[in-house]
């Protein structure tokens, strides 16, 4: 993920957790928020997995899937995805883009 696509500073995060909009699975939620700066965070804590490799396998894997999908529509907004269950690392890939896609088209 490149510097420009990326949060600086946990204020900008605590705003879009309180004001953007949300959508939420079982597995993954996001928050979005209208910006032109496209920036995305992934939020996966130790309560997932106590496994710093697994954490970041998950976060590897949702920003491909979501770079891949920003290419594709244009997409500008700022998104933080918050992921909830270490299921996410065992998902099959092609399972998680699906979800992923239907909760950015939300």
């Amino acid at each position: 993920m490149s510097f420009l696509n990326r949060f600086h500073g946990s204020r900008d995060i605590r705003f879009i957790l309180k004001k953007g909009s949300h959508a939420k699975s079982e597995l993954v939620s996001v928050r979005k928020y209208k910006s032109n700066k496209a920036r995305i965070a992934v939020i996966v804590s130790k309560k997932v997995h106590k496994h710093a490799v697994v954490r970041n396998k998950i976060r590897r894997r949702i920003v491909s899937i979501v770079n891949a999908v920003r290419n594709d529509q244009n997409s500008t907004d700022d998104m933080i995805f918050i992921v909830k269950s270490s299921e996410v690392a065992k998902m099959d890939f092609d399972e998680l883009e699906k979800q992923i896609f239907y909760l950015i088209n939300q």
